[in-house]
């Protein structure tokens, strides 16, 4: 299992990732899904229908085909897309496929992406394996800075207000400048970090590998609170949502917690881990699971609602536009399912990445 590789490498202190096989998410503009695939190309589909509109098949740095994978979700500024590479390349292209430019992040054989990349302020931070953050020009691609933490930084950036939060594997979380790379503040987790943060009402809430959630003063980086009741790590992003912020973890728990003082409002169990980020739909809360379902529970109170299942391991994060989440499952699969005003969901659409015919016009709705 990946998931188990990537935990052992971990714990000893390595920074790779072994046989890589990507967990592609997305990201949606204007009516059409960019996301990566298991089958090393970058793809954007019709949201509507599920067709292909372009390819871009990845390079690769050196002859390993292992890396030619895609973990990190897509970032789009203005009209360019920017992901990355396994293997340690940026790239930029139009929204329309037309490569801009790319760039090798770092030098290093280490120099491995398990993260994606952030847009602002005119830059595009990427993580490395090797222990550093690069910012990029987006125009040109010319390195502007690095910061260097004492361990692989496998986390998306998340920026606000001109600073950059992020963890490293070094069981640390730090806030720099976007535009000097400065070092704000650092917090010491105790536990290496890998999930994107988030920053809302003036914290940053972010899970650890000891287990533990923190919520922290986004402009000191001192702890305002933290949750103990996880008994595995966590992986995923959390995200928030009016007041709440709902915090995906390997135990195979989303658990909603009031973003304020960290009290637990209610659980939701899975049978299996919980990689990827989960999505708000209305008034429903939409998580994956290693046990190969889509889960949906109400806001209020956590009630489950009919799952579906899809039947492969699901470790993506969730891509979520208007009523529709979009799921890539272990099996090359991209599927749409819309929400349903009653919480069912409805399969509109699947994508095969590794299909000469991708959208199949016989195959069988899983939900």
């Amino acid at each position: 299992m990946a998931l188990l590789v990537l935990s052992l490498l971990v714990l000893v202190g390595c920074a790779r990732v072994g046989e890589a096989q990507g967990w592609p998410s997305g990201v949606v503009e204007n009516g059409t899904l960019f996301i990566g695939t298991q089958d090393g190309d970058f793809r954007a589909l019709d949201t509507a229908t599920g067709e292909m509109l372009w390819s871009f098949r990845l390079r690769l740095r050196g002859e390993d085909e292992d890396g030619r994978a895609i973990y990190g979700a897509p970032a789009i500024s203005e009209d360019a897309v920017y992901f990355a590479g396994y293997d340690g390349m940026l790239y930029a292209l139009t929204l329309d496929g037309e490569e801009i430019w790319d760039t090798t992040v770092g030098q290093s054989d280490t120099n491995e992406i398990v993260g994606g990349p952030a847009v602002a302020d005119g830059m595009v931070l990427i993580g490395s394996s090797d222990g550093k953050m690069y910012a990029y020009d987006v125009e040109s691609g010319s390195l502007e800075w690095t910061f260097s933490a004492d361990n692989g930084i496998w986390t998306t950036a998340t920026v606000a207000d001109g600073i950059a939060y992020f963890g490293s594997l070094d069981h640390n979380i730090y806030a720099v400048t976007v535009t000097s790379g400065n070092e704000v503040w650092r917090f010491p987790a105790e536990g290496a970090v890998t999930a994107k943060p988030v920053v809302a009402d003036g914290k940053v809430y972010v899970g650890s590998f000891n287990s533990v959630f923190y919520a922290l003063d986004a402009a000191t980086g001192q702890a305002v609170w933290r949750f103990d009741g996880a008994n595995k790590w966590y992986w995923g992003g959390a995200i928030y949502h009016e007041g709440a912020i709902y915090a995906p973890s390997l135990d195979g728990n989303v658990y909603a917690l009031d973003s304020q003082s960290g009290n637990l409002m209610w659980t939701m169990e899975s049978d299996g881990p919980v990689i990827g980020s989960p999505a708000v739909v209305g008034d429903r809360l939409a998580s994956t699971s290693m046990d190969g379902r889509v889960r949906l529970v109400r806001l209020a109170g956590g009630q489950d609602e009919r799952p579906c299942n899809i039947g492969e391991d699901l470790r993506a994060s969730l891509t979520m536009s208007g009523n529709t989440i979009y799921v890539a499952g272990d099996d090359h699969s991209i599927r749409a399912l819309n929400i349903k005003s009653n919480g069912n969901p409805d399969e509109t659409w699947v994508h095969f990445t590794d299909s000469d015919i991708p959208v199949p016009l016989d195959s069988t709705k899983v939900c």
